[in-house]
């Protein structure tokens, strides 16, 4: 009686056991809110992220892509198989149903290196490109195919394969990769660039740091050279003078401006003073005879001061030729 007693007091600590939630920072009960974990990373064996945490994460409208993207994170398989089943026995809860599923004992100490994105029946993995894609913009130009699966590797999603290809192709254009350890220094800078965004968007300072400082050294080990450009590559292929002003005289230069646009109160202030000064000045007579008898004085002043002048002259010739005279 005492050893039953003594199991059925360590069920309860055990189940009563709290455990903080990563996400939303709060206490729970260990046990009950928080589902089990076969990954090295979870030394408690369970998931960092609550349940509820995790169920609110769950983007209804995209369901495969968002359950890809949850599991991804909290090192959980994707089962393509489970996740079908999952989706018919209850679509209404998709991701609740296959969290319980996933735990059954066939899939017991897997983790999100052991997911099948797809299952051809006969036990070999293929990853399909349909099932990697996430929510892209509407204009997606992006082609995923096996070649690039083969050289990154499974397990990303499409977005993730787009960044790695647009970052190495990016560096291809700027820097000389010729050599076997160039690509394979390419390869390895790109996949820890977009580890850097990814724990960047997860605000995991201290891993952004250690991943930042693994990239300067890979960039620094591979000692790659930067593409020569000419001075025609840097200006858009006008290498002369001659060149340039060629382009200028054939295409001009001048911002060609609309003035057929309604204009505001302001241009119709401006024309109605104008007006209003043209028909002052123009339309009364009184104005011109003001104008001219102005005129006339100035002109009258400067003939009166011309003549003032020509006095001073004269008296001062005389002044000087009566002091020769007396000296004589």
């Amino acid at each position: 009686m005492k050893g039953k007693n003594l199991n059925t007091k360590n069920k309860s600590t055990k189940a009563s056991e709290k455990k903080n939630c990563i996400k939303c920072l709060k206490d729970k009960e260990k046990v009950a809110d928080f589902y089990i974990s076969y990954s090295k990373l979870h030394a408690d064996g369970r998931v960092p992220i609550c349940k509820e945490c995790l169920a609110e994460m769950f983007d209804i409208n995209d369901p495969e892509n968002s359950l890809i993207e949850i599991l991804r994170q909290v090192d959980k398989p994707f089962v393509y198989d489970v996740y079908v089943t999952s989706k018919q026995e209850n679509p209404n809860n998709i991701f609740g149903k296959y969290m319980k599923n996933i735990v059954m004992h066939q899939y017991k100490g897997m983790t999100w290196k052991d997911s099948v994105f797809s299952n051809n029946n006969h036990g070999e993995v293929i990853v399909d490109e349909s099932e990697l894609k996430v929510i892209v913009p509407d204009k997606d130009d992006f082609s995923l195919d096996q070649s690039i699966i083969n050289f990154w590797g499974s397990g990303y999603t499409k977005e993730q394969y787009r960044k790695l290809q647009n970052f190495k192709e990016e560096m291809e254009s700027s820097y000389e990769i010729e050599t076997a350890s160039h690509k394979d220094y390419l390869k390895k800078i790109c996949i820890v660039s977009l580890k850097m965004e990814d724990a960047l968007a997860k605000d995991d300072i201290g891993n952004f740091k250690k991943l930042s400082d693994a990239y300067d050294s890979l960039m620094h080990s591979a000692k790659f050279t930067a593409v020569q450009r000419s001075a025609a590559d840097r200006t858009g292929g006008l290498n002369t003078f001659g060149e340039f002003f060629e382009f200028i005289e054939k295409e001009g230069f001048i911002p060609k401006y609309h003035v057929d646009e309604p204009q505001d109160i302001v241009d119709e202030t401006i024309q109605n003073l104008m007006k209003y000064t043209k028909n002052l000045v123009l339309g009364d007579p009184n104005i011109a005879n003001i104008v001219e008898a102005t005129i006339n004085k100035i002109n009258n002043n400067e003939d009166e001061e011309s003549n003032e002048d020509s006095n001073d002259i004269i008296i001062e010739d005389t002044e000087d030729e009566d002091l020769e005279y007396e000296d004589s």
